[in-house]
């Protein structure tokens, strides 16, 4: 068995982690496969904007220092841009998806298989490793000082920046998984912040007290009355 055909064997494992996660989502909030698709999307939309916020900040700290300063902020601006133009048509080719794919549903009767795939573990892996080298970098930054002959606080920056872009991928890969899920049946849906501060109230409120029997016998009973 080749690599290829090994990591999509754990694409599938992956895939079914996340079934369990759009079978509970479904059951708890009503939500289907392009809910949380459409959720984990946005949150990697929103921390691809952040990355490219923080790179641009790096490349206006060095623009004295270094001349591809001014290459790293135009490209910071231009990913802080382009964040939520990708969201606005993220959203609209999602909802697309979730339309056809209903239609198909009614007219056939049978659900989208999944389909499986091995660049997906790839991008998880390069995700994985870009947040290791951030967490290492973030308790001893003297290696991206010397590396990139500066500061402490730009190196700080450059970890940030790795930690940030590695979520943001993380979430991407995240959303291709649960678009790639099985469609369930229509449900109510629940919003996420009414249902756990529904369980956290629940968990809160103090068990009901029970009176005592005034009564624990039939004799008892007789001569109540």
């Amino acid at each position: 068995m080749g690599l290829t055909e090994k990591l999509t064997e754990l694409d599938e494992y992956i895939w079914k982690q996340f079934e369990k996660v759009t079978v509970k989502a479904n059951k708890e909030l009503g939500w289907n496969k392009y809910d949380l698709a459409r959720a984990t999307k946005s949150l990697a939309n929103v921390t691809y904007g952040g990355t490219g916020f923080y790179l641009s900040l790096l490349g206006y700290n060095n623009l004295e220092n270094n001349s591809n300063s001014y290459l790293a902020m135009l490209m910071g601006v231009g990913l802080t841009i382009a964040a939520p133009l990708m969201q606005k048509n993220d959203m609209k080719v999602y909802n697309q998806f979730e339309e056809r794919e209903t239609a198909i549903i009614k007219e056939t009767g049978a659900a989208l298989q999944p389909t499986f795939e091995s660049y997906r573990p790839k991008l998880l892996f390069f995700a994985g490793s870009i947040a290791i080298g951030s967490v290492l970098n973030y308790n001893d930054t003297s290696m991206l000082e010397s590396l990139f002959e500066t500061t402490k606080q730009n190196a700080n920056l450059v970890t940030l920046i790795g930690g940030i872009y590695s979520f943001s991928l993380s979430s991407m890969v995240s959303a291709h998984y649960f678009l790639q899920q099985i469609l369930t049946p229509p449900a109510t849906k629940k919003s996420l912040f009414r249902t756990v501060y529904e369980k956290m109230t629940g968990k809160l409120k103090p068990a009901p007290q029970v009176e005592p029997t005034k009564y624990q016998s039939i004799e008892d009973l007789v001569a109540g009355d």
